[in-house]
């Protein structure tokens, strides 16, 4: 039986590579679906719940509830799915399929919760605005406040085009727009909605229409035009009244939610941002019924064992955040299970059989060793049958590497833990896929390697290009090769699980019923270890992968070989240095000073 005949639901089916807000109309049918998918553990349904109770709070204005929910979790660990459909379904408006997009949510939840969510969006109607930091930062260094102003007013109709955008503001506050808009129609023949994005021909006739209603402040047509930004003068509380003012003229609800993805990634590096994100959560709650929700890989304190990150910085936020929401990331492989890995009874049962043939030994070579920090799954028949071809601790190791890839580069380009586990099942790069071996092989961190090159090579290019290197001198179907693609992975996450040869060895098995020897994994090892043109070395028991400035600095020390007058005098030192007096006379003879 081939692996891809185990499985319950076709696997090829269309996942998308990341989750992000944002939606359009090509994206509804893929939208749908993914919500008639959407696992909630117990877990998440706690979270859900106490979410819901937070927001209800909000929703009655008073002015002593803070309103900041943070949402932590490993990058992966579905933090972002998890904010987006509560967002999408607790905004009033949203429709998905001829429905609101809460009920669509409701039939994913357990009676009690279903009820809650309902009653909550019916008594305390909301519009939701939703940022994604990830994807959809202008890359300006700008504060969050700033960024949420610039999404509010492009979600509101505004131009995404800055200086239009100003112009356009201006003109509503002064009454003035629909009077622009028929007069840029007059002028082009054209809808301004068709034009206002449009960063030549659009900032043309707003800067024409612009010397028309301000002939003060554009003194010709092409003043507007020629500025490379208006200088507008806002402070904090401005920015946020008007937010506030935009999103409840437009829908006609008091209550607004501003969701934010991404957020500890943005401000972590830079302490104006997490002040200033402190100020926006301040100046919403002095607005009243707002409600701030966003999600970061850190939690707001810098002692948590189970967080992705922590982050002393972030701690100052934590009296204007006071209800965190931490997914635990213990829930990704049930999720991945349910929605990708769940198997039919034919394969149940061969997987059942195929453990009582080889679980003991199994268990015993993919045992890890040394990693305190890692909270390893059961290694029992069920779980074994439900994550197949996968081993348990993968999905915890999968969430680590991906964590640490998205502190690299922001998560852009990164998959999702569900995509990436479906990459590793179809990817064809190297001729077959491991769907299409027979029952038996096992997902590898070779595997993991092959999938996530490009960004592995992208901020640790010394890593692949260490793998390419040994796959050159050593043949790219070698044990040594896939042991180097083991060390690359795992010298990302080595403060989880340190690169040992025991290490490697448990997590280099391709086979339940061909197993490897550790002695094997090791003799491979030592070949990259020993090969003088390849960055591979043994310090203090671990195997890494040198960058060529490290391996410089090593190679110089190796050269280096003191003479026996040198150890000496050296070991003279260190006598002087350790020993009292009189004990140091005795060993060095009565001269030794």
């Amino acid at each position: 039986m081939s692996i891809r005949n185990l499985f319950n639901l076709t696997i090829e089916r269309p996942i998308e590579p990341v989750v992000n807000y944002a939606t359009n109309a090509q994206r509804e049918e893929a939208l749908h679906m993914e919500v008639q998918e959407y696992v909630t553990t117990t877990h998440i349904e706690d979270r859900i719940e106490k979410l819901l109770y937070a927001l209800e709070d909000g929703a009655s204005g008073n002015p002593n509830t803070e309103i900041g929910i943070w949402v932590s979790g490993f990058y992966g660990s579905g933090k972002s799915s998890f904010t987006k459909y509560l967002g999408m379904a607790l905004d009033t408006d949203r429709q998905l399929a001829g429905k609101p997009f809460r009920e669509r949510l409701a039939e994913r939840l357990s009676p009690t919760l279903r009820q809650r969510l309902l009653t909550l969006t019916q008594r305390h109607p909301a519009a939701v605005v939703m940022l994604d930091l990830a994807s959809e930062a202008s890359g300006a260094m700008r504060l969050v406040h700033e960024e949420l102003y610039r999404k509010v007013l492009q979600w509101a109709g505004f131009s995404s085009e800055a200086r239009t955008r100003d112009l356009e503001l201006r003109l509503m506050r002064d009454g003035k727009l629909d009077a622009f808009k028929s007069r840029a129609q007059e002028e082009a023949g054209t809808p301004w909605e068709e034009l206002r994005d449009d960063p030549y021909f659009g900032i043309q006739v707003a800067s024409s229409l612009a010397h028309e209603f301000y002939p003060q402040q554009f003194p010709t047509p092409d003043t507007l035009a020629n500025t490379a930004e208006l200088q507008v003068e806002r402070g904090l509380d401005e920015d946020v009244a008007t937010m506030l003012a935009l999103v409840r003229k437009k829908t006609g609800y008091q209550n607004v939610i501003f969701v934010i993805d991404e957020v500890g990634q943005y401000v972590a590096p830079v302490d104006d941002r997490i002040t200033m994100l402190q100020g926006l959560a301040e100046a919403l709650k002095r607005q009243g019924h707002a409600i701030l929700l966003v999600t970061a890989q850190q939690t707001l304190t810098n002692d948590n064992p189970d967080a992705a990150l922590n982050s002393a910085k972030l701690t100052k936020l934590l009296a204007r955040f006071p209800m965190q929401l931490e997914l635990k990331s213990g829930d990704i492989s049930h999720i991945i299970t349910e929605r990708l890995l769940k198997k039919n009874a034919a394969g149940t049962t061969a997987l059942y059989q195929l453990f009582d043939q080889v679980g003991q030994s199994l268990q015993h070579a993919t045992r890890l060793h040394d990693v305190s920090v890692l909270r390893l799954p059961e290694f029992s028949r069920d779980k074994f049958a439900d994550l197949y071809p996968f081993l348990p601790q993968h999905f915890e190791l999968m969430l680590r590497l991906l964590s640490r890839l998205a502190t690299k580069h922001g998560g852009l380009g990164l998959r999702s833990a569900l995509k990436l586990t479906q990459d590793m099942l179809l990817d064809r790069a190297t001729g077959t896929a491991v769907a299409d071996f027979e029952l038996g092989r096992l997902i590898t961190l070779a595997d993991f390697y092959r999938v996530l090159t490009l960004e592995i090579g992208r901020s640790l290019g010394y890593l692949t290009a260490a793998v390419d290197r040994a796959r050159q001198v050593f043949g790219a179907d070698s044990l040594a090769a896939e042991a180097a693609a083991a060390v690359a992975v795992l010298q990302i996450i080595e403060e989880v699980v340190p690169v040992t040869f025991a290490n490697v060895a448990a997590l280099l098995q391709p086979d339940a019923r061909q197993l490897r020897t550790p002695a094997q994994v090791k003799q491979a090892l030592e070949q990259l270890i020993d090969h003088e043109k390849l960055p591979f070395a043994l310090l203090n028991d671990q195997v890494r992968i040198l960058s060529e400035e490290v391996k410089e600095l090593e190679t110089l020390r190796n050269s280096y070989l003191p003479n026996a007058t040198e150890r000496l005098a050296l070991e003279h030192e260190a006598i002087r240095e350790l020993l009292p007096d009189t004990t140091r006379r005795t060993m060095l003879g009565a001269t030794a000073p």
